[in-house]
């Protein structure tokens, strides 16, 4: 079994396609060390054979099937959790992490800079025109630019584009910016990473501003967010003043930083550079559940921010957004953003408090729909054209007609107008279905506390409640549970009616459109909950993913995913027969109705062993 390092050739090509498909694996820089490993326990290589059968029973699988989203998709997760566990051996982790660093920092250059882009062909040129033209010398530094499948030839540009530093260009499909992102980080060799926009032009000193900070702060936890400004090029309307005021604060809110020090918020993808090495400590970059462009940077700089990292702030490292906004494109903007804000305190409920207080704002105001957000749109685009021309003569005081009517008139519209799209957004995302309901009966107060602190901590690609039943649980349980926010229900036992009586109790309160089913004190993997999903939706007869089912007691706890349509059309699990026989006679119950029932062999879709 191969195992690539990260930050080489070998390794992106696994990380995309979940192995290498090659003759030779040594085509693409792959080279053999023999680990001695008299230390690993009988479980440890009972589990290397597992991940071998897995990845076999993935290449049959396609043999079978043909090439589909789904499996890709279980591809990339089974590379991904045997990198994770290949380098988390006792003994090995130590030596391995040295070797990737030492093989992912050779021949580095001091700072690389992360160019996402998408169908902007002609402001790229004009971004990779001004880096041809910083004060720092052209070998201090590379350019990766990720095209995330633009239909403009932006390829053909790049490629008769010509500069004095080193450009590389990686073409991907059409995933969004932050896979677009990832495949930039994945590939840089800077031992400093900046992080920009294909709409941003640089300073001709924001390279030298960005390392002469990071050759003055050696620590690897300090990164450097730079001042980012509309570009001359473009015409500044009032709009686009008023998100950068500290009266809006939308965009580029850096009346924020105090004493040259940003919070996480003010993490900055346009202009924000920071040490490699402490990126590569990171599970995940930025995450691409965020579909639309905003929150994204906020999530990981608050991830960074919790394991240390502070965000300086120098003006000196200056760029410019070669980008003109519309009033209605930024509604729109808001709009999506309000959406992606409800994502953000899903994955991290701790931050939940200022969505609490737009949600709460928002039940005090009128109700808001589309209709009426469309109404508030065009009275202040209607209020934008009075004809400043001619009334640009008048002053007040010393303040031109536009600066009042702008601060007087305007500004408080924009004010309204873009909190009611964002707080329209919220409501649409809370009011959305789930992807999936994982019921989770309990009984134990430290079981349950382990359960859901995983499931936080591991459970991503998927929209997803967790009904708690609280199955004639201790005092001391209860409390634990009264502490639990979110996207957490809780429905209560006065006595144990046992587990299979409790899944279907969570079933009768679920939103989802998938149903998982959890066993007291079960501790998912990594990716486990995306696996099943995708395997639930490659094909729309699957009612029913799981791992193979087990006798009671014995081996790993099955993981099960029901369509929840399918569930309810079968009647549920039958009560009073033991949990694994009820599992088995719901399977044998959707396999008579002529739906099918898939076996999962991902290893990121099993629970571990140990869990009840």
């Amino acid at each position: 079994m191969i195992t690539p390092y990260p930050g080489t050739p070998l390794h992106a090509e696994a990380e995309r396609g979940g192995w290498i498909e090659s003759a030779d694996w040594r085509d693409w820089g792959g080279h053999q060390i023999v680990m001695r490993t008299p230390h690993l326990s009988r479980e440890d290589l009972a589990r290397a054979k597992r991940f071998i059968d897995g990845g076999w029973a993935l290449v049959e699988q396609e043999r079978r099937e043909g090439a589909s989203p789904g499996l890709t998709l279980l591809r990339r997760r089974h590379y991904a959790d045997l990198l994770a566990w290949a380098y988390g051996l006792e003994g090995v982790q130590r030596d391995a992490q040295r070797k990737a660093r030492a093989l992912a920092t050779s021949h580095a250059v001091p700072l690389t800079v992360v160019i996402p882009t998408y169908n902007r062909r002609d402001i790229l040129k004009k971004t990779l025109l001004a880096f041809s033209a910083q004060t720092v010398a052209p070998a201090e530094f590379e350019v990766v630019v990720v095209d995330d499948g633009s239909t403009d030839d932006t390829l053909a540009m790049l490629a008769a584009v010509r500069t004095p530093f080193a450009l590389r260009v990686l073409a991907e499909p059409h995933r969004g910016p932050n896979a677009a992102r990832n495949r930039g980080l994945a590939a840089a060799r800077g031992r400093i990473v900046l992080l920009t926009g294909d709409d941003m032009i640089p300073g001709p000193s924001l390279l030298e501003a960005h390392l002469k900070f990071h050759a003055g702060h050696q620590d690897e936890r300090d990164a450097l967010l730079g001042l980012i400004e509309w570009s001359p090029e473009i015409r500044v309307t009032p709009l686009m003043e008023y998100v950068v005021s500290p009266a809006g604060g939308q965009q580029f809110n850096f009346a924020e930083v105090r004493d040259g020090k940003a919070e996480f918020n003010l993490f900055y993808t346009s202009n924000v550079s920071l040490k490699r090495s402490l990126l590569l400590r990171q599970e995940t970059w930025f995450d691409t559940d965020f579909t639309y462009p905003a929150c994204d940077d906020i999530e990981l700089g608050y991830r960074l921010r919790r394991q240390g990292m502070t965000l300086h702030f120098r003006p000196q490292a200056v760029t410019y957004h070669h980008h003109e906004l519309t009033t209605a494109g930024f509604v729109r903007r808001q709009r999506m953003a309000g959406r992606m804000s409800v994502l953000l305190t899903r994955k991290h409920p701790e931050l939940d408090a200022a969505l609490t207080r737009v949600t709460e704002h928002g039940q005090a105001s009128e109700p808001l729909d589309d209709a009426s957000l469309e109404r508030m749109l065009e009275a202040v685009l209607e209020l934008e054209k009075p004809d400043l021309g001619k009334l640009g003569a008048l002053r007040t005081g010393d303040e031109s007609f536009a600066a009042v009517y702008r601060r007087a008139v305007l500004d408080p519209l924009y004010a309204g107008l873009l909190h009611a799209a964002y707080r329209l957004g919220v409501r649409e995302a809370l009011a959305a279905p789930f992807d999936v309901s994982i019921a989770l009966p309990v009984h134990d107060a430290a079981a349950a506390r382990g359960t859901l602190t995983r499931l936080a901590e591991v459970t991503e690609g998927a929209h997803f409640e967790v009904i708690v039943v609280d199955d004639g649980a201790p005092e001391e349980t209860r409390a634990f549970l009264a502490t639990l926010g979110g996207d957490v229900q809780i429905l209560r036992n006065a006595e144990g009616r046992g587990v299979v009586a409790a899944w279907n109790q969570a079933a009768q309160r679920a939103r989802g459109r998938h149903l998982v089913f959890l066993g007291p004190g079960a501790l998912p993997r990594r990716g486990w909950l995306r696996a099943l999903v995708a395997s639930a939706e490659v094909d729309p007869d699957v009612a029913v993913v799981g791992t193979t089912a087990r006798p009671p007691g014995v081996g790993e706890p099955p993981t099960l995913l029901v369509r929840r349509d399918r569930f309810e059309a079968v009647g549920g699990f039958r009560e009073g027969a033991p949990e694994a026989l009820a599992e088995v006679d719901l399977r044998l119950r959707v396999r008579a109705r002529g739906w099918r029932v898939v076996t999962d062999q991902t290893p990121s879709a099993r629970l571990e062993a140990g869990a009840p």
